[in-house]
């Protein structure tokens, strides 16, 4: 092989590691989304992960099969907020939907009624109530067991994925 060949076999190998790389660097950077609504599935499946749940009401943790595709994520969220009721109450995040996150949020508590569904943020799920009923508002509360210093983090961190201060 002459040498301007292995040159240019040299050049072609590089830039193709080197774009490989890039391409590795940006799914590695690539975090999941902070916040979704997944439907929760009766046994394991190859369209379901187990997550743990310790939320409220649950006396000891849960092995839960969530359906891998979420059904509702942070590009339907307008905002979260904390909220408390009263000063005993436990603090709340409050999701406020957009208006086509409202639309798709009824479409799918219509879609689950009778099934669970796993609020998932940042990777956790914080409750995974059963749905009764098709819900229609623009807000949602979610009760996880917060500390008033958790909520503030995580309505942080999803005003922060939907591009809010």
């Amino acid at each position: 092989m002459d040498l301007a060949r292995f040159e240019r076999l040299f050049l072609l190998v590089s830039l193709l590691i080197f774009v490989g790389a890039i391409a590795g660097c940006g799914a590695a950077n690539q975090r999941p989304p902070v916040f979704q609504m997944r439907l929760v599935l009766d046994a394991p499946s190859a369209d379901s992960e187990p997550m743990t749940y310790t939320g409220k009401g649950a006396t000891q943790p849960q092995v839960l099969q969530v359906w891998k595709k979420p059904l509702l994520d942070q590009t339907a969220v307008e905002s979260a907020a904390v909220i408390e009721e009263t000063p005993a109450d436990k603090p709340q995040i409050r999701i406020m939907f957009t208006a086509q996150g409202s639309k798709r949020f009824a479409e799918v508590t219509k879609q689950t009624i009778h099934k669970r569904i796993a609020v998932v943020i940042d990777g956790k799920v914080y409750e995974a109530p059963m749905i009764q009923a098709e819900i229609s508002t623009d807000w949602v509360p979610i009760r996880g067991e917060f500390t008033r210093q958790q909520a503030t983090e995580l309505a942080g961190k999803i005003n922060a994925a939907v591009g809010r201060k």
